[in-house]
């Protein structure tokens, strides 16, 4: 029940929401902070900097797809959906 009850919060189901997007900036956004060659990730002070620069413009990036992208094309298909019979929809 306690992970359960953690999993509800607020932060941690906008966190799900927006976890697909993470996913598919944080590697982009990382070879760019890397392309600009001012963070050395080799040492700790590196890896802190690129993690503190990544992280919220991951989860910056993240929001915004799922705003700008996936809240659209979910809508989008479910108003095709809600004209097609029980049985074709499943």
């Amino acid at each position: 029940p306690r992970m359960r009850t953690l999993l509800a919060t607020p932060g941690a189901r906008w966190l799900g929401d927006v976890s697909y997007g993470v996913f598919l900036w944080h590697v982009p956004l990382v070879l760019a902070v890397l392309g600009t060659r001012l963070v050395r990730p080799r040492t700790d002070v590196g890896f802190v900097v690129l993690c503190g620069l990544v992280v919220p413009a991951s989860l910056l990036l993240g929001w915004l797809s799922r705003r700008l992208v996936e809240e659209p094309a979910i809508r989008w298909a479910r108003g095709r959906s809600r004209g097609k019979p029980q049985a074709a929809r499943r």
